[in-house]
């Protein structure tokens, strides 16, 4: 779902939780390292309490506190359109040419905006806003949630208009695809960094060694699993 006159409000809006596999392939695709793309918040600061059921929360040896659990999401950076609010990293903006007029005041009558990772965009992005309930049944979310941030400004609205069942792509097949994959993921993100927490590293050796680990988690069973978190580069 991408409308010529979004102004990507979810990408403003919300913080996004992203799965080990999502910043390898960001950091392989583009060349970075995940430092310069990844923030690792505590719960408190990622305000995910949902995500909490999905994966627990990473420990760190080097953390202020021994208890402090840790989550990765996507890092949000300073809007330079629109002063004194936050966007994705990855989210570009320009300016429109001709304001939309039935936009009216809202502040993305007058800006254009897209991600500049779509090809490698996390999971999570594109499975939005495409649900999978508890009986294995596909929906879509007609309301999405709103963001405390709105309160401060209409751009952290995710749209300024009903969505229909028009907007929505027809691509079941694949979005089921994908959204047993993603499942999978948050499953195994879960087994590694339980694995992890048994004794914590140094944040600055946390993605060093999930490279190395889910390069080779094909293999990683029984005695191998174990010697995969034992080896140093």
């Amino acid at each position: 779902m991408q409308c010529e006159t979004c102004h990507a409000g979810c990408c403003r809006a919300y913080n996004l939780f992203i799965t080990i596999p999502d910043v390898l392939r960001i950091s392989n695709d583009l060349g970075l390292s995940p430092e310069e793309f990844v923030d690792i918040k505590t719960y408190g600061e990622s305000e995910g309490s949902s995500f909490v059921a999905k994966c627990p929360g990473i420990l760190f040896s080097d953390a202020s506190s021994e208890e402090q659990r840790f989550f990765i999401t996507l890092r949000r950076v300073e809007s330079l359109l629109i002063p004194n609010t936050i966007r994705c990293i990855f989210l570009n903006e320009w300016e429109r040419s001709t304001p939309i007029e039935k936009r009216g005041d809202h502040p993305g009558a007058k800006i254009i905006a897209r991600c500049s990772v779509y090809g490698s965009r996390p999971k999570m992005c594109g499975l939005y806003p495409s649900v999978l309930d508890a009986a294995g049944l596909l929906s879509y979310i007609r309301k999405p949630a709103i963001s405390t941030l709105s309160k401060s400004n209409e751009i952290y609205k995710v749209c300024p208009e009903d969505w229909t069942a028009a907007d929505f792509t027809n691509d079941a097949e694949k979005i089921v695809h994908d959204h047993t994959i993603d499942k999978y993921e948050w499953r195994f993100q879960a087994q590694v960094i339980e694995k992890w927490n048994e004794s914590p590293r140094t944040k600055a050796e946390f993605f060093p060694l999930m490279k190395r680990l889910y390069k080779a988690r094909t293999l990683a069973t029984g005695e191998r699993w174990s010697e995969l978190f034992e080896e140093t580069d």
